[in-house]
């Protein structure tokens, strides 16, 4: 964290990530070839691949519209790794 007169600056990292309106799971790919699925599982909902490098998702969940597209701020917070969700319109 960084100061800026007087008051602490939150610096944080943006990352594409999928909400899957079917069983509530946030998933965000971290690396490429990191593949990730929700907890519906990839046949049944959606899956997130390719972290920075490329972004690839698919799934059922896709096909029937069961998903939206967040953006997930990742922040330390007392030494610890916290994130954020913000769901775009």
């Amino acid at each position: 964290m960084k100061m800026v007169k007087g008051k602490l600056k939150r610096t944080f990292i943006k990352k594409k990530g999928l909400l899957c309106t079917k069983c509530g799971s946030v998933i965000c790919s971290w690396g490429r070839h990191d593949f990730r699925s929700c907890k519906c599982g990839p046949n049944k909902g959606i899956f997130i691949d390719g972290g920075n490098d490329y972004f690839r998702f698919g799934g059922k969940g896709i096909e029937t519209g069961e998903y939206k597209e967040v953006e997930v701020r990742i922040f330390e917070k007392e030494g610890k790794k916290d994130a954020d969700i913000v769901q775009k319109k």
